[in-house]
């Protein structure tokens, strides 16, 4: 998905279930529990806004719309792209003509707690006079997953554009909020990473939008490299959390240039955050880092560093940072043999805990986990591939990546299970046998990713059928997986096959199962049920599973008049795959269970988990 833009499958749908709201027209009731708000910004004429849209949920909401209303004669409607906080099942539909904006999901409702669900770009005119100018939310309407009206139960805020008369372009430092804000929902901007008036060192951070006075900056100088170190304030920021609800995001805007930048808290704030499913964000002019705090697991990482380790005295560092230099070498060798092209520079993350001489690094994680790389403002976003994971042996594997326009700039979204070093890059393929095949885009696209790959000569073979062992590393591949290796799970797997650590990863990660006598059988064809039921596997990893509404198996599957061959143990597997739109009939009505998966639909399999994932 490239900015706002929407898969036309998803369109008719969400329409069909948005309409099903009430008439336009409201009455909203006085409640500060529900509110649907717009928060405020300033900026000189010329110049663009980012309005904040939040939503303060009981968690019954499953979709709503709204029409942005402003003075034309000011501002300028330029961009609605989703929120940071709108989960990924969502889907925005919205209008720049009419500011008319759509938002739901079948099946899956927004969680109890403020949620950022959509952000409104202005652009403010030439010739703006300065001043004050609403942002309203009109024709508001609110609905459940019944369908039924939830609009009377919400307090609509409205935000204010603050148009500042001309002066230096570096804008003024707005006055922190008083400890009793007069709205939760109408956040303050201020220059990204900006230190407060009178202090070189105190620094804003953002919490749900607001600011708070919570930080502290330090830069050194270590191994001839610049780092800038923000220490957060437990204290204080204990006291600022205490008043958000559930799903609070907290940022840490840093605009300092510097080698490498590293976000500090300490183990008890972590475990603060956990408990409030808070989610803290590093971010820099040329990446962002956004790490739920349950994926740290303090626990863990405090009975690794020792039993005396209190977890006020941990120090949780999350790192952005140039890498060293032989992985940058290592980097430029691999593009300079003709592997890709390099679009941006790469760039590291990681998350250390510390006490006292002890370090333990957190490699993986149990759900993906967001970095945002900035493109060149060259960069053509049609000739952008998929980001890359770079191991220090050179290894390269892809990893989920889509490509987003946010005010003007294309960004790479990047979803990973691991930290390590990170680069964007242009590895186009294309296969000379598939040429006018149903399947040459999906194939094209997965196998410029990097997840499927030709047979030699330029050949794909589309139509020929897919092994079990094939099947693995693809599925491996896809998900950007880091490969597990290590002793044979299976008899019939030597450590010496090239589809080793594949098979040990889809089975580490509970993807792909052996036989009863203790054989993985990589050799054997893949039928399509086989192929399904991995498929169901693969969405409860990227969290597609939990967006599906509850509907029986047999439901799921009457279209098709042979969902009586599936064997026993693969309806549901086969049910998940179709609901998801995973997988249709090879022929109409005809779902062919028992029939062997070929390398093209592979590809499209493949795909379609990741996109409908929100992966790519």
């Amino acid at each position: 998905m490239k900015g706002m833009t929407i898969r036309r499958s998803l369109i008719p749908s969400l329409l069909t279930f948005c309409l099903l709201l009430t008439a336009w027209g409201a009455v909203y009731a006085d409640t500060s529990l529900r509110q649907l708000g717009a928060g405020s910004a300033s900026g000189r004429s010329g110049g663009t806004v980012a309005i904040p849209v939040t939503l303060a949920s009981d968690g019954a909401v499953t979709a709503f719309q709204f029409q942005l209303a402003y003075s034309a004669s000011a501002l300028e409607l330029t961009e609605i792209r989703k929120g940071a906080g709108l989960p990924a099942a969502f889907r925005v539909i919205s209008s720049i003509e009419t500011g008319k904006v759509v938002i739901g999901s079948l099946g899956s409702g927004i969680e109890e707690g403020n949620k950022e669900v959509a952000v409104a770009v202005f652009k403010v005119k030439e010739g703006a006079a300065p001043g004050s100018y609403d942002v309203q939310l009109a024709n508001v309407q609110i609905a459940n997953g019944n369908a039924q009206s939830l609009t009377d139960r919400y307090q609509v805020v409205h935000g204010v554009v603050t148009v500042q008369s001309a002066g230096p372009t570096a804008s003024p430092v707005p006055p922190l909020p008083s400890a009793t804000p007069t709205s939760p929902l109408q956040p303050t901007t201020l220059p990204v990473g900006t230190a407060l008036p009178g202090s070189q060192t105190d620094v804003v951070v953002l919490v749900n939008g607001r600011l708070a006075k919570a930080g502290v900056t330090t830069t050194t100088t270590v191994d001839a490299k610049q780092v800038t170190t923000i220490a957060l304030n437990p204290e204080k920021l204990a006291k600022q959390l205490a008043s958000e609800a559930e799903g609070a995001v907290i940022v840490i805007p840093v605009e300092t240039p510097s080698n490498v930048v590293i976000g500090e808290l300490t183990g008890q704030t972590i475990q603060d955050m956990e408990r409030k499913q808070a989610i803290v964000k590093i971010q820099t002019a040329q990446a962002t880092y956004s790490l739920p705090a349950e994926q740290v697991n303090i626990q863990a990482l405090a009975a690794q560093l020792g039993a005396d380790a209190q977890l006020q005295d941990i120090k949780i560092k999350i790192e952005i940072a140039e890498p060293a230099d032989d992985m940058l070498r290592v980097a430029r060798d691999i593009a300079n043999d003709g592997a890709f092209t390099l679009v941006v520079p790469p760039i590291q993350f990681s998350v250390k805990a510390a006490y006292g001489n002890s370090v333990v690094e957190v490699a993986q994680f149990n759900a993906y986990v967001e970095r945002t790389i900035a493109l060149p403002a060259n960069a053509d976003p049609a000739k952008i591939s998929t980001a890359v994971v770079i191991d220090p042996d050179g290894t390269v594997r892809h990893v989920p990546t889509r490509i987003e326009l946010n005010t003007g700039k294309y960004y790479a979204i990047i979803n990973s299970l691991t930290n390590s070093v990170y680069t964007v890059v242009w590895h186009p393929v294309a296969f000379e046998d598939t040429s006018g095949h149903w399947g040459k885009d999906a194939v094209a696209d997965m196998g410029s990713r990097m997840i499927v790959q030709g047979i030699g000569e330029g050949l794909f073979a589309p139509d020929r059928d897919m092994t079990r062992a094939e099947f693995a590393a693809i599925i491996v591949r896809g998900l950007g997986l880091k490969p597990v290796s290590g002793s044979a799970s299976f008899r019939d797997v030597s450590p010496a096959d090239w589809f080793s650590d594949a098979v040990q990863t889809a089975y580490a990660y509970d993807l792909m199962q052996g036989t009863d006598d203790g054989a993985f059988r990589p050799y054997d064809r893949i039928t399509r049920e086989q192929a399904m039921v991995v498929m169901s596997s693969a969405m409860g990893i990227t969290k597609l599973k939990d967006s599906l509404p509850v509907q029986s198996a047999d439901a799921r599957l009457q279209p098709f008049e042979d969902a009586g061959e599936l064997s026993r143990w693969a309806r549901n597997g086969a049910a998940d795959s179709v609901q998801a739109g995973i997988v249709s009939g090879r022929s109409g009505n005809q779902l062919a269970p028992q029939a062997y998966l070929t390398r093209s639909e592979v590809a499209v399999m493949v795909q379609r988990l990741l996109q409908k994932s929100g992966l790519i």
